[in-house]
């Protein structure tokens, strides 16, 4: 588990695919846009069907990764460097899962703060899921659960500043806060567990650019809301599907969702009793 973890660590900081995205001239619109892709691509999930981990105490335990489409943010950064991609950005962690008596289950994942490649990330999460049918079933083929949740992700990362652009040099620190909530069906069918969701988003990305010298990342009709600081907010509805595998004392599962206008894929590998 813990070599697991380390090569989780390096491996999903940031997810830049080819160079450090640099931004330049960012209208309020297209900051919206990239915010948006972050908050979708650190939502809360522990790639987890609706059903408890027991019918009183359950624990559980494992790693996860996986990848969020950024199409708005690569033809931001495209304008700039057309030759960085950056159509995706990572996620992933440990997540940690305990069922207590009544149905409930809490919920936790973590990033610990890492520097790759000159950026630094880290992200938690936590949420609460009431398993409904331990206590009202619906059906022996179903279970439904409720679930309420929020994280947040932080990364910073220095641009250079180039002749060529109006690129200017600096530091860039984004903090993106989401908050939700979600309820969830599922069944289970031998070893697997197929389960679908539908909830409610809110999300919030502060981005702020310390500049060395004068000089910031911003379009003149962006309303700084404190020295070079912006901050967007937004809301969505929250789809997502998955399959989760029960092996014994093992959980192999992956997850879509599409929540802020753009796609994710998560998949976990956890152990449980």
């Amino acid at each position: 588990m813990k070599n697991i973890l380390i090569g989780l660590l390096s491996f999903f900081s940031f997810g830049v695919s080819a160079g450090i995205p640099t931004l330049s001239n960012v209208t309020q619109a297209e900051l919206d846009n990239i915010s948006k892709e972050f908050a979708a691509n650190f939502v809360h999930t522990v790639v987890a069907p609706a059903k408890s981990l027991g019918h009183t105490w359950g624990f559980e335990i494992g790693v996860f990764g996986g990848i969020t489409q950024t199409p708005d943010l690569e033809a931001v950064v495209k304008r700039v460097s057309s030759s960085t991609i950056v159509n995706k950005v990572y996620h992933g962690g440990a997540l940690g899962m305990l069922t207590i008596p009544w149905g409930i289950t809490m919920e936790a994942t973590y990033f610990p703060k890492k520097s790759i490649a000159g950026i630094t990330a880290d992200s938690w999460s936590v949420g609460a899921k009431w398993t409904v049918t331990e206590y009202y079933p619906l059906s022996p083929w179903i279970d439904l659960a409720i679930r309420a949740h929020t994280s947040n992700a932080g990364l910073s990362y220095s641009q250079s500043s180039t002749t060529a652009t109006t690129v200017v040099s600096g530091t860039i620190n984004v903090d993106t806060t989401v908050w939700g909530a979600n309820i969830v069906a599922s069944s289970d069918i031998l070893f697997f567990e197929p389960y679908l969701g539908l909830g409610f988003l809110k999300g919030k990305t502060d981005v702020k650019f310390n500049a060395t010298g004068s000089g910031t990342i911003f379009a003149t009709n962006v309303t700084l809301s404190g020295g070079n600081s912006v901050t967007s907010k937004q809301t969505s509805t929250h789809l997502f599907a998955g399959l989760q595998l029960d092996l014994f004392l093992f959980h192999i599962a992956g997850e879509w969702a599409s929540a802020f206008g753009t796609n994710s894929y998560t998949g976990k590998v956890s152990f449980y009793f």
